[in-house]
């Protein structure tokens, strides 16, 4: 065999030209990771879905990308969510549906699902079909849906996409199971103090507690007991310090895997907002407790006594308890709970009327309650730099307010605008009224698509209960719990759905709001009629 030395690495060229697709439709590219943070970790997965532009770009022979559509979901998506739950996958089949888009690129069938029941794949099969959609997975095949046997390979390659997960997956989640079940290390994240001495073989791995950071984690429960359980108060004495756990030294960083996810500040590592120090303290890890996974009903499982305790069981109980209302045997806790109150804005009680309206190219809006008045500010915090690290609105208990516009006085002068448009413009309800008219006509919406999963879950959820109900059937016990489990995870399904339902108002707000056009034609005499 002869050797070849190349300069560089050309990548293979695709022969695109026996695809034939629709050019009156745009081209869409649907992007999508499972893991969190692949697109870093996972790079090259990344930049080979990324390609897909270019791809799609040479198939339809265009100079340009102005008929391609990217429908970019980013890392940390699972493929077992529904339209409901994936925001670009839902504006994808939206586009299908309405006729814009006519042709699919994807990097593997299962970026679209991993679906169990074929809930989500049953809908977009179907769509496909009527809408005649070409789904295209350069290099491997061209799935035509009208055609049954594109149609059957798709539907094999999503039950080998789920197969994925019940085989492959659930033995390696078995297996950390089992590791942890036995107080060894299964992989994640782990509290400081904890680290794993990268000297220990792998399958004997356990957590051991690194000293140079055992003390000052004691010290913050021994902080927050003496200060009576005051989470506020340990905050303050959290951002009084440059860091909590100091930078470990270059040898100690060779011996031991440091797993905390907290952020690295100048000299060490600290906390990063609220929730994590409420966190920290709760974690019954730190009493030498190991995860071992969940029951059937989602209870989270830890089995004491794994590795050695960084947190003295009694201190560890007391602090436990006074943040959750119950101590870490499921008795009640007798003392009050520490709870962090603050007024948050409420736009269906205050006068705020453009709550997550107004911005600002500043900082971030939020309104405000202005003491005892019952009054609202809106109020835009500056994003703070902590020691390199950029915060959004404030740090723990820090913030800087740039600016505050009273709320009744910024919103008496808009609607005063609004009312004196509203009286020289005698057309603008029926303006207003032909524009939703015309975007009822462009064909399915949300809510379209919404009902459309309500109604396939509840056919679904018919079948199983007709299954498990007729005696006559006969099944066996395997089946019967199969069908059973299925059940069990439909049931909370649709309940979500209908819930998101209700929350979504119809697209015409003369259907959710009432006499919507004729306050809208009398804006200045009846909009102060109306409730907030």
């Amino acid at each position: 065999m002869a050797v070849k030395i190349i300069t560089s690495y050309v990548p293979a060229v695709l022969d695109l030209g026996y695809l034939k697709i629709d050019l009156t439709r745009k081209t869409a590219v649907l992007i999508r990771q499972s893991m969190k943070k692949a697109d870093v970790s996972h790079y090259e997965s990344r930049l080979l879905q990324e390609n897909l532009v270019p791809i799609a770009r040479q198939i339809r022979g265009d100079e340009d990308e102005r008929n391609i559509l990217l429908f970019d979901e980013g890392a940390g998506v699972s493929g077992t969510k529904g339209y409901d739950e994936r925001e670009q996958l839902s504006a994808l089949y939206l586009a299908i549906a309405n006729d814009i888009v006519g042709s699919l690129l994807v990097a593997r069938p299962d970026r679209l699902f991993r679906d169990k029941h074929f809930l989500n794949v049953g809908m977009f099969t179907e769509l496909a079909e009527r809408k005649k959609l070409m789904l295209i997975v350069p290099g491997r095949r061209m799935y035509d849906f009208t055609k049954y046997a594109d149609l059957q390979a798709f539907q094999k390659d999503m039950q080998e996409a789920y197969s994925y997960i019940a085989t492959h997956i659930k033995y390696m989640n078995d297996t950390r199971a089992q590791k942890q079940q036995r107080g060894l290390y299964g992989g994640g994240g782990l509290p400081a103090p904890y680290v794993i001495d990268r000297f220990i073989w792998k399958d004997e791995q356990k957590p051991v507690i690194y000293q140079p950071w055992l003390d000052p984690a004691v010290d913050l429960f021994v902080q927050f007991r003496a200060y009576d359980f005051s989470i506020a108060h340990l905050c303050r004495y959290i951002e009084s310090k440059p860091h909590i756990f100091p930078t470990p030294s270059d040898a100690d960083l060779q011996r031991y895997m440091f797993l905390s996810r907290m952020h690295l500040f100048k000299g060490g590592y600290s906390f990063s907002d609220l929730s994590s120090v409420k966190e920290y303290l709760s974690n019954l890890v730190l009493g030498g407790y190991a995860r071992v996974g969940k029951d059937e009903e989602g209870n989270v499982l830890f089995m004491p006594g794994a590795f050695e305790a960084a947190i003295p069981f009694a201190l560890l109980d007391e602090v436990y308890a006074a943040l959750t209302g119950h101590h870490i045997d499921g008795t009640q806790f007798d003392g009050a709970v520490n709870t962090r109150r603050y007024m948050r804005s409420n736009p269906h009680g205050s006068a705020a009327l453009f709550h997550n309206l107004l911005i600002s190219d500043q900082g971030h809006v939020v309104p405000h309650s202005a003491g005892n008045s019952g009054q609202y500010d809106y109020q835009c915090f500056k994003e703070l730099v902590v020691s390199g690290h950029t915060r959004k609105t404030r740090f723990l208990t820090q913030s800087v307010v740039q600016w505050t516009l009273r709320a009744p006085v910024f919103d008496g002068i808009v609607l005063e605008r609004l009312f004196e448009l509203s009286e020289q413009d005698s057309r603008l309800a029926e303006r207003v009224k032909q524009t939703f008219e015309s975007l009822k006509g462009k064909g399915i919406d949300e809510n379209n698509l919404l009902q459309e999963q309500i109604d396939q879950t509840r056919k679904q959820i018919a079948r199983y209960d007709f299954l498990l109900t007729d005696t006559s059937i006969g099944l066996d016990a395997v089946t019967a719990r199969s069908y059973a489990a299925s059940l069990a995870e439909l049931r909370p399904k649709l309940a979500r759905l209908l819930q998101k339902q209700q929350q979504q108002p119809d697209l015409d707000p003369e259907e959710t709001i009432t006499n919507f056009y004729y306050v809208l034609s009398h804006l200045a005499t009846e909009f102060v009629k109306q409730p907030v």
